[in-house]
């Protein structure tokens, strides 16, 4: 059997600092809501016990449309993405390197902010397409090296999911996960001044990234790949 794992990616996870306007009044709180997915597939299907030629990739900047965003942070403005690559190796016979150039997506946008400019950012990535069980002990392999990932199961709308409140980039909630046949994970990040709590432990507005914004976004991005 073959293997393979993805050897980099360029992905940023910071979010791009904000000019500042001058205003001192205090920006409205930052509203949730429900993942709302659009009940669009991916429609691709890797061959039993197989991957998916890489030729056949979906474009990752389609998994989350705008209207999908303001389901789940209703006063996000301003959009936009930018493509992140991701290079594959395979191993064993025939071993080749593979550069995917559309395996991931960042999603910049505003929330409210005294601050003008971009301060959110979600990061998503597909991290291999295959046979359900070669994705799923990819995912395994990957939690088993990983510090402080908990399990999530399928709670999140995916088969099966591992999260960190922190990762290693910074305060940025993350998931691993697999739907079906995809291998992929996400990151969410925010410098509104609703998420900047004060005091130095203070972590709550990261929590809230974790626990209303991280779940709600796997859903919709599981849903696609169903």
């Amino acid at each position: 059997m073959r293997m393979r794992w993805g050897l980099s990616a360029s992905v940023c996870w910071t979010v791009v600092a904000a000019m500042a306007v001058g205003c001192s009044s205090a920006p409205p709180a930052v509203e949730f809501g429900t993942a709302q997915p659009s009940g669009s597939k991916l429609g691709v299907s890797a061959a039993a016990g197989d991957y998916l030629p890489v030729a056949q990739w979906p474009d990752a900047c389609s998994l989350l449309t705008d209207q999908e965003l303001r389901s789940v942070l209703p006063q996000a403005s301003e959009p936009s993405r930018k493509h992140q690559s991701l290079d594959l190796q395979t191993m064993g016979a025939g071993a080749h390197t593979d550069h995917i150039p559309n395996a991931g997506c960042q999603i910049s946008f505003r929330l409210p902010a005294k601050d003008s400019g971009t301060n959110s950012a979600i990061t998503l990535m597909i991290r291999d397409i295959g046979d359900s069980s070669l994705m799923k002990k990819q995912l395994q392999d990957a939690t088993d090296v990983s510090l402080g990932a908990t399990a999530i199961g399928a709670a999140w709308g995916a088969d099966e999911c591992y999260s960190e409140q922190i990762s290693s980039g910074g305060l940025n909630p993350t998931a691993d996960c697999v739907a079906g046949q995809y291998y992929f994970d996400v990151t969410v990040s925010s410098s509104a001044d609703y998420f900047e709590r004060k005091g130095a432990h203070d972590n709550s507005g990261v929590q809230e990234l974790h626990d209303k914004v991280l779940p709600q976004v796997v859903r919709i991005i599981a849903a696609a790949m169903s």
